[in-house]
């Protein structure tokens, strides 16, 4: 190449350049309003039926069950998302290296740096302590978060997938390598694995009297004796991991594998399938029971609820804008269509309203030549 061709696309891409730099000053951006929905990373219900779901990179709060929500004004970095509420209604937020605590409803927002790794659950227990886990750390906080006990012994795993307050005497942590116990606030923990054939626990439920439930590939262990020994409560036959459990306030046991719900009324001697789900309704991030008996999940269209032992699902996401995205487009009529992970949306109003097409997505995005 001639030092004169050099020299043209040297100038060619300095043009370029200042052009696009200059052209994005006059740039800017305003959000549609949609697609609705998208996976959501937690759920809390405060006492007075408030709900806060987080929901891509925000907090959003509804006042009538789920089917309208509004956005608060706490806006979060994507990494994590883990909400939770104590007695009196105060919201706590776990999410990057932070928890952000609010006691007006989601207003106004207090944020504490407590970790050095992202925060990946979030409970609070009985008297309204709060914990905090990242990879591997045990955080706590008695009074309300103003200060955090970091000083806990580090638990010897590679990840901790969840945790459960059974009492303020028992905590258990389900992890990639294990089951944990503490019975000394999470200063000590014991190893307490049911099966140590079994690579990965997941879901895990607790009762105050100290019998267990947890989840592994294909099976559920329970103890009565706070972990000390281990029966396998059910073996589904079924090749996938029990994400979570949950016992409702009326003492029935759920438990769910990605796409299949399970149920014991008799305390895990017995259990049954009760719903097979569309991979859309996965339950991929979180699984509530409210007083009422209904089941709260995360789906790829918004909340997900269960009702009427879970004959009836219906999703909410009125206002929940967090659908992935993964490519857009326009046709000849203006006409704009949206690629998100499972569906195609479109948009007459150059995107002030979007609704389904009924078309399903296969996680491509659109081609840039349009329709």
């Amino acid at each position: 190449m001639s030092s004169f061709q050099k020299s043209s696309i040297l100038v060619l891409c300095l043009v370029f350049a200042i052009s696009q730099f200059i052209y994005g000053q006059y740039i800017t951006w305003e959000q549609t309003n949609g697609p609705y929905g998208g996976p959501s990373q937690s759920l809390a219900i405060t006492p007075s039926g408030d709900m806060y779901i987080y929901n891509g990179n925000r907090l959003y709060k509804s006042t009538d069950g789920g089917k309208n929500w509004l956005k608060t004004s706490l806006t979060g970095s994507g990494i994590g998302g883990f909400v939770a509420c104590n007695s009196v209604g105060d919201i706590f937020v776990g999410e990057s290296y932070y928890i952000h605590k609010s006691t007006n409803g989601g207003t106004d927002w207090t944020d504490m740096r407590i970790a050095s790794t992202n925060i990946n659950r979030l409970s609070i227990d009985s008297r309204d302590y709060i914990f905090a886990t990242t990879l591997n750390k045990f955080y706590y906080s008695s009074d309300g978060g103003n200060t955090w006990n970091s000083n806990l012994g580090t638990i010897s795993t590679s990840w901790i997938n969840n945790f459960s307050i059974a009492s303020p005497e028992l905590y258990v942590m389900t992890t990639m390598d294990g089951v944990f116990k503490s019975t000394d606030g999470g200063i000590n923990w014991s190893d307490v694995t049911p099966d140590t054939s079994q690579d990965h626990y997941y879901g895990i439920a607790s009762t105050s009297n100290g019998k267990l439930f947890v989840g592994a590939y294909n099976k559920i262990y329970s103890s009565v004796d706070s972990g000390s020994t281990w029966s396998v409560s059910y073996n589904s036959g079924f090749y996938d991991y029990f994400n979570y459990i949950s016992i409702s306030p009326g003492g029935d046991i759920w438990a769910c594998m990605p796409s299949r719900m399970f149920k014991s009324t008799d305390g895990g001697t017995s259990w049954a399938l009760i719903k097979t789900l569309p991979i859309q309704n996965y339950f991929s991030n979180f699984m509530q029971i409210d007083s009422s008996e209904n089941i709260y999940s995360s789906g790829v269209f918004g909340l997900d609820v269960f009702k009427n032992n879970a004959s009836i699902l219906e999703t909410y996401n009125n206002g929940l804008i967090g659908t992935d995205i993964k490519g857009i487009t326009e046709n000849s009529s203006g006409t704009l269509f949206a690629s998100g992970q499972y569906e195609i949306y479109s948009s007459g109003n150059s995107g002030a309203a979007w609704e389904e097409t009924g078309a399903k997505s296969v996680f491509h995005a659109f081609s840039p030549s349009g329709c």
